[in-house]
């Protein structure tokens, strides 16, 4: 099991590579995502996928990548 610290990097390494490699990108975040812990990393997880979906056109599945990663961090405070 990784540590948060890990997850959390994990998870913006997967943020910044969305631009330039959206389904690799997605693919990390995702990831980061079957794993427990950090809801920060959870977060920024979350908003790489949405941001992954829009460099792909998909729209709506964009909005729900990005409104989960605003709950995700609203409900981390």
């Amino acid at each position: 099991m990784s540590s948060s610290a890990d997850r959390l990097s994990r998870a913006r390494e997967a943020l910044d590579q969305v631009l330039a490699q959206p389904a690799a990108g997605r693919a990390t975040a995702q990831a980061v995502l079957t794993e427990r812990g950090d809801d920060e990393a959870a977060a920024i997880a979350w908003r790489a996928v949405g941001l992954s979906w829009k460099e792909n056109g998909d729209l709506a599945r964009a909005a729900r990548g990005l409104q989960r990663a605003i709950a995700v961090a609203e409900a981390a405070g």
